[in-house]
């Protein structure tokens, strides 16, 4: 097994400012791989102007032998490996790559190189759509070093044909592709939306045009706004959807496609050195895991761990693979000591908080939970953003836990704020800022956000479920407080109207028999004061009409009837508010 090679071989681990390679592989043979692909990411960065950006971690393991790959290639639906020379998977937050041999086939360096670009990509703020994504990943998947140049546009001969006897699809159309329309069968097949985009983006970037070279990002930034498709599309690229496709169909039946060179970039050589047994395995680890083979992952994990049983990585991986068999118990344990290990994996804060954030939810949503535990797994959200910013499902998380957890401060709405500008259409996320602006005092604001997310269309049923609740908490809220301001200057009467008027507006039907209540009591209290200002007030005609209607109304509580007889009869044996009586005598 590849495991026993790992033992047999020797191990090089070569390290660069992007990615870090654990190889088999003589180290002649590993530099040059790891020169090619450090190219590759100069290039990308060449390409896009923020290069300096941040990557997610990347671990590339390369076999010598194809035989040792075989028991990590990865497992198709059918539980079977699947027939590849080697595979790119990306995690949220990291990647890892395996490779059979380095005597890659033309197709393999494309996978690797596609899969490479959406890594990159994956750092870029502004989600991207299918056609642009899906084409830089085709287009910069041709990347190649040719006499001391880097080398990429060349076409890729099965789009071209696809081009050739497919017709094409409207610009309008293709933009409006989404990732759930691909490899399923629709009518829109998955191969013109890949060649299509290829070409398009190739258009765009290595074509002979005026089209300024930012149009690309300032058409996904403007589709963000409140403009029309069409009308973004003739913003940024200065002429109409129905005008380009005139012109991109005159660039494909020119029939040839440009291809870019330019210098390589200078670089230090890669830090080479031998692999401890630790870093061997906990590669062949991750890369097990994102394989699907989950048994040799949980032994790679369990290795790292006895020899390194003070480091955080064996206990992420244990709890990465026992997550994805189901154990959820096991899991949680190897996240926890993970933790105390000071980790440098946002997933093991992540699976903590949602872990605890779950175990407490009834029906999706939480109803309690003590405000010390709910600051806890905000924390833990927290920490998962500080070192991994760009999984949505943090900041998502953060918002639906943030109105139960006590304290509340400023970094709380930073972080939410951090996650409305990398994901400014996510509703929840604008949810959890509406809640800490209720909480902090910022009521205009809190119903202004919490209103833009009621009117927003087609929402996920939790972030409709949640603004529900919120929205019905906050109006009760809102009644009780006024109500209460009222009750306390005894305005009993305008208290009462104020529900009415409350009730007329609509109310769901447990808050309506709430309202209906107070209201009740309400007026039974303005009864109450009325009678006691007319008795000390000695406006005792007054004091017995209103004693008497609270006597005979079927409404009026017992608690406020017994005082009222017994102040009548007061009143009675007085003969107070009575006509006087005739005279008699002579």
């Amino acid at each position: 097994m590849a495991l026993a090679a790992s033992k047999e071989d020797q191990w090089l681990k070569l390290t660069t400012p992007d990615f870090t390679v654990i190889t088999s592989l003589k180290e002649k043979e590993a530099k040059a791989w790891a020169g090619e692909f450090s190219q590759f990411v100069a290039a990308m960065r060449s390409y896009f102007t923020d290069g300096k950006r941040r990557l997610p971690p990347l671990t590339v393991v390369i076999f010598a032998r194809e035989r040792d790959f075989r028991g990590y290639r990865p497992l198709g639906a059918d539980g079977k490996p699947q027939d590849v020379a080697g595979f790119f998977a990306r995690r949220a937050g990291s990647a890892v790559a395996g490779l059979g041999s380095p005597d890659e086939s033309s197709e393999l360096r494309r996978t690797i190189f596609h899969e490479g670009t959406h890594w990159f990509m994956s750092t870029i703020d502004q989600q991207q759509p299918v056609w642009l994504a899906e084409g830089f990943a085709e287009v910069f998947s041709t990347f190649e070093v040719e006499k001391g140049k880097a080398k990429w546009g060349s076409p890729i001969p099965e789009h071209v044909q696809v081009l050739r006897e497919v017709s094409l699809l409207p610009l309008a159309r293709l933009f409006a592709v989404g990732q759930g329309e691909l490899f399923h069968g629709n009518s829109t097949p998955t191969g013109i939306v890949y060649a299509e985009s290829w070409a398009f983006v190739h258009y765009l970037t290595f074509g002979q045009h005026k089209i300024p070279r930012k149009a690309l990002s300032d058409y996904v930034d403007l589709t963000r706004t409140a403009l029309d498709p069409d009308g973004a599309f003739k913003r940024a690229f200065g002429r109409t959807m129905a005008e380009m496709d005139r012109e991109f169909r005159q660039y494909l039946d020119g029939g040839s496609y440009y291809i870019n060179l330019q210098p390589l970039a200078a670089m230090a050589a890669p830090g080479v050195a031998p692999a401890s047994a630790v870093e061997v395995a906990n590669a062949l680890g991750q890369l097990a895991l994102v394989a699907g083979r989950t048994e040799l992952a949980e032994k790679h994990a369990r290795a790292v761990i006895a020899a390194a049983p003070d480091a955080p990585e064996g206990y992420d991986l244990l709890g990465l693979t026992l997550k994805l068999k189901d154990d959820a118990v096991g899991a949680r344990a190897a996240f926890t000591e993970a933790v105390a290990r000071k980790t440098r994996n946002f997933e093991a804060y992540f699976e903590l908080a949602l872990a605890e954030q779950e175990q407490a939810a009834e029906g999706g949503l939480i109803t309690s939970l003590p405000p010390a535990t709910a600051r806890r797994i905000a924390n833990r959200y927290e920490e998962a953003i500080n070192i991994e910013p760009r999984f949505p499902e943090s900041f998502q998380n953060l918002a639906g836990i943030i109105n139960l957890a006590e304290p509340i401060g400023d970094a709380d709405g930073n972080f939410l704020e951090l996650g409305r500008k990398l994901y400014p259409d996510d509703r929840m996320i604008e949810l959890g800022l509406a809640v800490l602006a209720k909480r902090t005092g910022d009521v205009g604001k809190a119903r202004t956000l919490l209103d833009e997310v009621l009117a927003a269309p087609a929402q996920p049923a939790a972030v409709r479920r949640y603004a529900g609740v919120l929205d019905a908490a906050w109006e009760q809220q809102e009644i009780i407080e006024r109500t209460n301001a009222l009750s306390r200057e005894n305005k009993f009467a305008e208290a009462a109207d104020y529900l009415s008027q409350r009730l007329e507006r609509g109310a769901s039907a447990a808050m309506r028999s709430q309202l209906i209540e107070m209201r009740r009591q309400l007026r039974t209290s303005a009864q109450g004061l009325e009678i006691k200002n007319a008795l000390e007030e000695g406006r005792w005609a007054d004091a017995r009409k209103l004693l008497t209607a609270v006597l005979e109304s079927a409404d009026a509580p017992n608690a406020l009837k017994k005082p009222a007889q017994q102040s009548l009869d007061d009143l009675n044996r007085r003969r107070l508010g009575l006509p006087r009586e005739p005279k008699t005598g002579p």
